[in-house]
């Protein structure tokens, strides 16, 4: 177990600020990694951020991992260099973890621990989206995208091989990783519940809703922002089509409705937002097809439902999926702020307040306080 003094000053470069250079120079604390360890159940690593005066009590924050595919230049994340193989997306995963998102920031004020799982994500393999194709081990894209690479950029046989046997079913992976890190900190004489409170942003976010819906058992609430409009459809079929994962639960075994509907969800995207991963190609949509421009994230037959029956457009969708959860009567409560995928977490009220972080704080802490139902009337910053 490797451990490093944090400072999120370190690590603030390429970061989108939140709350200001004063605000980060005073977030503090420690970061322990735990390497992979297959004989407990979990291909990759993970880091813990304890927070300087953390409590002894306490609900683990989990953060899912998000680097937007970049790899690695001179030790830092590169955000025009794709990761090709494993070792780079798992270099990216750890240097990501490093930095000040958003559950450093509440959990370093609420004083809980967090949880990053260092899962990599290579170029044409979304594993931080946990789409379908992670979902069913599939790594036939891969092998479409050797034919597309540069000679010197391509993955072998073997490391496609390899792709597969370590990203197999990442869910049971990310639940070993949250045990293991239990007795961890137990060790540090905290002590934390067996549910943790899942936080994304981007494709986190998807992660997050996604691992909500197929394990309600380990989750106590979900944070989900800049979801583009894609959380899961906890149906089977949506006007006749069939929506399986990750646009529905047709083909999730025990998926159990009951248990997600009382999970406290909150989701949030900017009303100016529309980076969408289901966007068409355009040659393709010049010709009424539906052949996606991101083939990682979702297949042809995917983009299709996602703009026939969901929305054409992620504000659209973010409606559909809010009004369904209501109608369904899933406890979740749904906001817009203003501006777009990276702006809306700078935007502040009137007092200064940072909008986006204020309003996780008071969701978990409402969690915290184990209110039975998150309602405009309550759940609104004063």
């Amino acid at each position: 177990m490797e451990e490093i003094d944090y400072k999120a000053k370190d690590y603030a470069e390429d970061m989108i600020e939140y709350i200001g250079d004063k605000r980060i120079e005073d977030i503090k604390g420690k970061i322990y990694f735990i390497p992979p360890n297959p004989d407990k159940g979990f291909n990759f690593g993970y880091s813990i951020f304890i927070p300087e005066g953390c409590q002894t009590n306490t609900t683990l924050l989990f953060h899912a991992t998000n680097t937007g595919g970049c790899g690695v230049v001179d030790g830092k994340l590169a955000r025009n260099k794709p990761a090709y193989t494993l070792e780079e997306g798992e270099e990216a995963a750890k240097l990501e973890s490093c930095y000040p998102y958003e559950a450093f920031w509440s959990g370093f004020d609420l004083k809980m621990p967090v949880i990053t799982p260092i899962i990599p994500r290579i170029y044409g393999y979304y594993t931080h989206a946990l789409g379908s194709m992670v979902f069913n081990n599939d790594v036939s894209v891969l092998r479409e995208y050797n034919n597309r690479r540069p000679e010197d950029a391509k993955l072998t046989e073997e490391q496609i091989i390899e792709v597969q046997e370590k990203c197999y079913d990442i869910p049971s992976q990310v639940i070993n990783m949250v045990k293991d890190a239990r007795d961890m900190l137990v060790g540090l004489d905290i002590n934390v519940d067996e549910k943790v409170i899942m936080e994304g942003y981007s494709a986190g976010s998807m992660f997050s809703n996604y691992f909500t819906a197929l394990h309600p058992e380990m989750v106590k609430a979900c944070i989900s922002g800049g979801t583009l409009g894609l959380s899961i459809m906890p149906l089977e079929k949506l006007d006749g089509e069939e929506l399986k994962f990750p646009l529905g639960i047709a083909d999730v075994p025990y998926f159990d409705l009951d248990e997600f509907k009382k999970i406290p969800q909150f989701y949030y995207t900017g009303d100016e937002d529309y980076n969408d991963p289901a966007e068409i190609n355009e040659e393709a949509k010049k010709r009424g097809e539906f052949t996606p421009k991101h083939p990682d994230c979702y297949s042809t037959k995917e983009t299709k439902i996602i703009h026939e029956i969901l929305g054409d457009n992620i504000q659209i969708r973010f409606d559909n999926c809010q009004r369904i959860y209501q109608q369904l009567g899933i406890n979740a409560f749904f906001q817009k702020f203003p501006g777009n995928h990276k702006s809306i977490i700078q935007q502040k009220d009137s007092n200064g307040y940072q909008l986006v972080h204020e309003k996780i704080k008071k969701f978990i802490i409402q969690v915290l306080q184990k209110e039975k139902e998150i309602s405009e009337d309550t759940f609104t910053i004063s």
